[in-house]
């Protein structure tokens, strides 16, 4: 059923952004979650949060997972950038590291999709927010 939604969602028709905001990643390990490009932060993805950090980084589409390393069972954060960041950067760099010492990577667990607009997910959630007259098995089936 995934595969459907992905390629719907990949297609970016304007009700695949409310199917997104619908949809909270819970991050384990963060082997399956890309750091910038995700949206595993509250408040939406790093990439959109910290446009020009981003331009900076030398880790594009890199999973949470190689962003750092586990010193006993505390996560630190590497960030690499292609140059040396400006004072101004460097601020920014420290409104992302503050953010990110809230987030704690679980060992040994996988990263998991949580449907956030009810206690569970149907198709039928999906066709209403996608706005469109299409049969909900062949979403899910193709």
């Amino acid at each position: 059923p995934w595969q459907a939604i992905k390629r719907w969602v990949n297609n970016k028709l304007p009700s695949s952004e409310d199917f997104l905001q619908q949809l909270k990643v819970k991050v384990g390990i963060g082997s399956r979650t890309r750091f910038w490009e995700d949206p595993w932060i509250q408040s939406g993805t790093l990439k959109n949060r910290f446009p020009s950090l981003y331009l900076l980084s030398s880790q594009k589409s890199t999973f949470i997972s190689s962003m750092g390393c586990f010193d006993g069972n505390m996560w630190k954060w590497t960030l690499a950038w292609e140059r040396e960041l400006t004072r101004e950067k460097l601020q920014m760099s420290d409104e992302l590291f503050n953010l990110l010492s809230h987030q704690h990577l679980v060992p040994n667990h996988i990263d998991s999709i949580l449907w956030k607009a009810k206690s569970s997910y149907r198709a039928k959630d999906l066709q209403e927010l996608m706005k469109v007259d299409v049969e909900v098995d062949s979403l899910v089936c193709n």
